[in-house]
């Protein structure tokens, strides 16, 4: 049987690793603004997609490609908010296909890798990831976001416990996370052949591109911000010193803020779309509790 095709408008929503499409509806309806624009949302566009997919077993591109069919009968234009790794996902959907994309906003996405997947850092990585977990769940995070991060970095830590016993040797760490494609892909490295690929040429799809970034950095008023001290005095296992160890720069818990906003030398965000929130309380996993990232969707999801 042929699926009846849509018309009208179309939302598609695509979070990223470690967390699904209920994300979007849990963070909005923790505040007052991300609940009325939720309500704006379904009453804008004729229909609201989200596309869940694996985050660790298949690279992203495989993920475009799932999604390139899944969007087959969708007639109308499309305005994509991604999330994340999610962020990949659209971008390699947007490279080898051509589609009615009119605008792609990424949130914290690791356009051009993250350093946290990058093979001499995956030690430190680890226990950053462990830590967050902790950070989070002691300042009153949901489960629903606690425990995929606690379980990937479980999980992780199980899938390379054996590696890193055998050391750091750049070569059997490199093969390890080749295991896993969908951390390969967005390892922040010279030589990530993925991500040289999804750059190498014009997209075949070309909309109208926005993002969103952020420096976390508690505010001494933030809700965090007597667990975030506590975890610094820990040492260089707490999040702090782990992140100084996987980052080299501003990052968000768990993108580099650099590389939130970049998509190469053939396309490219236009000045003004780009929301930086610069040094924030606002980390990885709370971009949509933000009330200035959900004015600037509610200024350009219409």
């Amino acid at each position: 049987m042929v699926s009846p095709q849509l018309a009208g408008k179309t939302l598609l929503l695509v979070h990223g690793t470690f967390s699904n499409s209920d994300m979007y509806l849990e963070q909005w309806s923790a505040t007052p603004a991300g609940q009325a624009l939720w309500a704006q949302l379904q009453k804008r566009y004729a229909n609201i997609l989200v596309f869940d997919h694996a985050t660790l077993s298949v690279a992203p591109w495989i993920n475009a490609l799932d999604l390139h069919a899944a969007l087959r009968n969708v007639g109308g234009d499309i305005d994509v908010l991604a999330h994340s790794r999610g962020g990949l996902v659209v971008s390699w959907w947007l490279r080898l296909a051509p589609s009615r994309v009119r605008r792609a906003i990424f949130v914290g996405s690791p356009l051009d890798g993250t350093s946290l997947a990058s093979p001499y850092r995956l030690r430190a990585a680890l226990d950053h990831l462990a830590s967050i977990a902790h950070l989070l769940e002691a300042g009153g995070e949901a489960l629903s976001t606690v425990l995929p991060i606690a379980a990937g970095a479980a999980g992780l830590a199980k899938n390379f416990g054996r590696v890193l016993k055998l050391g750091a040797s750049l070569p059997i760490v490199d093969a390890a996370v080749a295991m896993v494609p969908g951390l390969a892909s967005q390892q922040r490295t010279n030589n990530n052949a993925e991500t040289r690929c999804l750059f190498a040429d014009k997209w075949l799809a070309a909309p109208s591109f926005s993002a969103v970034a952020s420096d976390f950095q508690p505010s001494s008023g933030a809700p965090l911000w007597h667990v975030w001290e506590r975890l610094r005095t820990v040492g260089m296992q707490a999040v702090a010193g782990a992140a100084d160890w996987v980052f080299d720069g501003p990052n968000d818990l768990i993108v580099d803020t650099a590389a939130m906003n970049y998509l190469g030398p053939y396309q490219a965000v236009a000045a003004g779309e780009l929301l930086d929130l610069g040094r924030s309380n606002t980390y990885h996993t709370s971009y949509f509790r933000d009330d200035r990232v959900t004015a600037f969707l509610d200024a350009r999801l219409r």
